[in-house]
Formats: structure tokens, C-alpha cells, sequence
């Protein structure tokens, strides 16, 4: 099946490829950290990634997100 990522979760992911840490994704977009947080690990849970680093690569590799 194919991996689908909520608009949340690539607006934080995009965040993190832009080198983002959580707090400053929060402030960014307006959310808590602790919700930046649960999103990321949905993304990670998903891609079956241990690191925030190897979503982003999964993502990237999966066309769910693009590099600017």
C-alpha cells in the first residue's frame, strides 16, 4: 500500500530537511512541541525509520516530500 503522509506531518518533515529542530518547527508552525514531536514519530512509524534523518531520506526516495 502506498505511504501516505498527512499535510502536517510533510510540513514538518520539510521543516526538518531544512535542518529545523522540533522547537523551532513548533514556533514556525504554530503548533507545541510536543505535537511537532508526535507528528515526526507518525512519519517515522510509517516509513519504518529509526531516525528523523532516514524518514527524510525514505520520503525523499518515495517522492512524499521534495528537496528545495
Amino acid at each position: 500500500a502506498p505511504i501516505h503522509l498527512s499535510p502536517r506531518e510533510q510540513e514538518c518533515l520539510g521543516w526538518v530537511a531544512k535542518g529545523k529542530s522540533a522547537t523551532e518547527i513548533a514556533i514556525i508552525v504554530g503548533l507545541l512541541v510536543e505535537s511537532v514531536r508526535d507528528h515526526l514519530k507518525r512519519v517515522r512509524t510509517k516509513l519504518n525509520a529509526s531516525t528523523r534523518a532516514q524518514a527524510l531520506m525514505r520520503a525523499m526516495e518515495l517522492g512524499l516530500i521534495t528537496s528545495h
